[in-house]
């Protein structure tokens, strides 16, 4: 059993759960104004630009393309992940940080047929079972019901949280398709070069939300570019490390342990309650019923393990 791919898709997911309690507290109190998700969308794009002297730094070769067919993937990788970016905000605008994420669920399975498609990979028998075991307890782990023990299906987070992550996995096809080819450092330096150029273009196009930017960034500019800055170190993070296992295995195996992240996020929400921070309160049956969850997709995650094949 190969652990090392399976520590470097699941680390991500972690770091990523971080930033999606960071994310709402963004969105919650510095950018509950109109247009606030576009604004948030383009300083997140602008602040990876601290992604490029390590990536520069780290490629082998020169960062110019060696093809000319490498050109379109770039640009259309960077498209993707402002498009990821704008779709998951929409959703975390409307919704708590604990009932979108579930809606990643969703990643496994459209990286499943993307990688099909466009790269002829299949998964074993045995890894469409941890899957169905995994994600049984991922979306276990992941619903809420109403006082009155039912629930709601919240389409519109729903249907973004399905883009989001439709632009995750064609994204990661795309990057497995050019790091195979190129290198893992040169294809993150123009992800985050091409994110970092869209940023700038949408600033230079909308005198809105420049004016709106201006106006956020002036009322409290040193703790909004503080937050951003320790939120895109872990977004880049994750994104360094989870380009590797992309690499090792299939990519819908990548995207089955980071559907883990909503298991995080209940973590930390957790976490959180107990410190005071986060208001909501959970009652034993749902803490029982999600920590029993877990263990179903811990489990899941272990017969992952066993049954995927390392290149």
């Amino acid at each position: 059993m190969n652990l090392l791919w399976v520590f470097l898709a699941g680390a991500p997911s972690l770091l990523y759960a971080i930033g999606n309690h960071i994310d709402k507290h963004l969105l919650e109190n510095h950018f509950k104004m109109k247009d606030g998700v576009a604004a948030l969308v383009i300083i997140s794009a602008l602040v990876s630009v601290v992604a490029l002297p390590l990536t520069y730094y780290m490629t082998p070769g020169s960062v110019l393309p060696s093809q000319l067919s490498h050109v379109p993937i770039l640009i259309i990788m960077g498209m993707l992940y402002a498009a990821l970016l704008w779709f998951y905000f929409m959703a975390l605008n409307e919704e708590d940080t604990t009932t979108i994420i579930i809606f990643y669920s969703f990643l496994p399975l459209v990286g499943l047929i993307a990688s099909r498609l466009f790269l002829g990979e299949v998964l074993l028998p045995m890894q469409l079972v941890a899957m169905a075991v995994l994600l049984a307890g991922i979306i276990t782990v992941s619903f809420d019901g109403n006082e009155q023990g039912q629930f709601r299906v919240k389409y519109r987070a729903a249907f973004f949280m399905f883009m989001a992550s439709l632009c995750w996995a064609l994204g990661d096809v795309l990057f497995k398709s050019i790091a195979l080819d190129a290198d893992v450092w040169f294809t993150l330096f123009w992800e985050h070069l091409v994110l970092f150029i869209l940023g700038l273009v949408l600033l230079f196009f909308s005198s809105g939300l420049r004016g709106q930017l201006a106006y956020i960034l002036r009322e409290n500019s040193t703790k909004i570019i503080s937050i951003n800055l320790v939120n895109e170190f872990l977004y880049i993070t994750a994104n360094v490390i989870s380009a590797f296992p992309l690499l090792m295995v299939q990519v819908a195996a990548v995207h089955l342990v980071q559907a883990f992240q909503p298991v995080w996020v209940f973590v930390i929400a957790l976490f959180l309650m107990a410190l005071g921070v986060e208001r909501a309160k959970m009652s034993r049956g749902q803490i029982l019923q999600k920590t029993t969850a877990t263990a179903i997709a811990v489990y899941g995650m272990y017969l992952l393990a066993i049954f995927t094949p390392v290149v």
